[in-house]
């Protein structure tokens, strides 16, 4: 039982990590777009009335970051609570229906 304790303490510290981590990047990701485009415009790269399209398909693309560091995040809680051996509601439903048909 300790390893089993220490083990669920590592994932829990494992997916704080990472939860702060996603956080963190996302944060990052709309500062950068933001400081980009005020670097566009202040060379005239972009007009001011082309702006709110430009921070459109900015705030497109930290979205699609962003939903690919949630992908990424999944991917490790999955992993991490693998590691558990944590019943699935699968396992669960066919333990209930074995039950049940013992009992009739």
């Amino acid at each position: 039982m300790p390893d089993e304790k220490k083990t669920r303490e590592e994932v829990q510290a494992g997916l704080e990590k990472a939860a702060s981590a996603v956080l963190g990047l996302l944060a990052l990701s709309e500062q950068r777009a933001k400081k980009l485009f005020d670097v566009l415009v202040k060379k005239g790269v972009q007009a001011k009335s082309d702006q709110s399209c430009t921070v459109s398909r900015i705030l497109a693309q930290v979205e699609a970051e962003k939903q690919a560091i949630i992908k990424r995040a999944r991917e490790e809680f999955s992993e991490a609570l693998s590691h558990l051996n944590l019943a699935t509601k699968d396992d669960i439903a066919r333990l209930e229906k074995l039950i049940n048909e013992k009992l009739k």
